[in-house]
C-alpha cells in the first residue's frame, strides 16, 4: 500500500533533519581536520604511532574518503577554544 505523500509534512520533516545532518557533518570535518593535522605533524613516527590511514580504519572511514570531506572544509570553520559548541556555520 502506498503512503500518502504530505508535501508540508515532508519539507517540516527534512528542514530538521537536514539542519541536523549539516552540524553532524561540520562536526565530523572538524574531528578529521584535528586529528589529521595532529597525526601528521608529528615529527618523529614511532612504530606504534598510528598513522591517518591507521586512524581512518578504525572510525570505519576509508582515508580517501576522509580526504575528499576535508577538501571542502575550512579550518576557519574551526572554533576557538572555547567555542566549540556555540560557533555559527558559514553559509554555503
Amino acid at each position: 500500500m502506498k503512503e500518502k505523500f504530505g508535501y508540508k509534512k515532508s519539507v517540516t520533516k527534512l528542514k530538521t533533519i537536514t539542519r541536523k545532518w549539516r552540524q553532524t557533518t561540520l562536526d565530523m570535518a572538524r574531528e578529521l581536520y584535528l586529528a589529521k593535522e595532529f597525526i601528521t605533524s608529528q615529527k618523529t613516527r614511532q612504530k606504534e604511532t598510528p598513522s591517518w590511514s591507521d586512524y581512518c580504519e578504525e572510525i570505519g572511514l576509508h582515508y580517501k574518503t576522509a580526504n575528499i570531506w576535508l577538501r571542502h572544509f575550512s579550518p576557519l570553520d574551526l572554533p576557538k577554544d572555547n567555542e566549540r559548541k556555540t560557533t555559527k556555520r558559514r553559509k554555503a
